[in-house]
């Protein structure tokens, strides 16, 4: 029995010999790790922002779907194609109104449904200020996720205090 005893007594001896870090310094490293990260942020990747040049992206909203070629292979999964009339919210072509094609590949995880009022991601082909195509890419979604990710971070630190500020910072 006195082993053990000597044995938890040798434990929180060397419990108490451990430093606790310095804050001050913790603080400071996090600083610098902004920076760097801040710095790395904006200096010039060497690769073009744009890709395609007569293309861009813009949020828009669905006024009017057509789902005549569109088909049902099994319950909810579906081939063929969705036309949707939308208006373009922002960009160049704000307040236009167009069509576009929503593609389904018979695949759950890549297939996007929109009915009339969605906000949608589109990608707008263009040549001349003329639109040429417009491509339905997703859900426009970011103020939810924006506001996700927001309350995530502040849970973070409500619960892991400054754990949790490096942690925020570690994403970054």
């Amino acid at each position: 029995m006195s082993g053990k005893t000597s044995t938890i007594g040798k434990m929180f001896e060397n419990l108490s010999r451990v430093s606790i870090r310095n804050p001050s310094k913790e603080f400071i490293f996090i600083l610098v790790v902004m920076i760097v990260i801040a710095f790395l942020a904006v200096i010039p990747t060497g690769f073009p922002t744009n890709a395609y040049p007569n293309s861009i992206r813009a949020v828009s909203r669905v006024l009017e779907v057509n789902n005549d070629n569109v088909f049902s292979t099994i319950g909810f999964v579906f081939q063929g194609e969705q036309v949707c009339k939308v208006e373009i919210l922002d960009g160049p072509f704000k307040g236009r109104q167009a069509y576009a094609s929503n593609k389904f590949f018979g695949r759950l995880e890549v297939d996007k449904v929109f009915v009339k009022g969605d906000k949608a991601l589109v990608v707008i082909d263009y040549t001349d200020q003329k639109i040429r195509h417009v491509n339905m890419i997703d859900h426009y979604r970011i103020h939810l996720e924006a506001f996700l990710v927001g309350i995530f971070g502040l849970f973070l630190v409500l619960f892991a205090r400054w754990t949790g500020v490096k942690a925020l910072v570690s994403f970054f």
